[in-house]
């Protein structure tokens, strides 16, 4: 499984953390820039829930940022 994705330009990097026995859900994502802009964007994500495997983990992460990502960014 890749953990890495995309959407709407974003790249997501979903990156599971071992917490305890269990895998916490975190993710960084980066939009490049374009030629209009000096930089991009870049946010870390890292409490989005425990599971116990790190399938699990790795699924909720990147879900839950395309959600963040259309809801903050728009879905083109």
């Amino acid at each position: 499984m890749s953990q890495h994705a995309k959407h709407c330009g974003w790249t997501i990097d979903a990156a599971p953390i071992m917490h305890g026995k269990l895998y916490r859900a975190a993710a960084l994502i980066e939009l490049a820039p374009t030629e209009d802009e000096d930089g991009g964007q870049r946010f870390v994500f890292n409490d989005l829930g425990d599971f116990e495997t790190r399938e699990q983990a790795h699924e909720r992460a990147i879900a839950w940022v395309k959600l963040w990502i259309d809801e903050n960014f728009g879905h083109p």
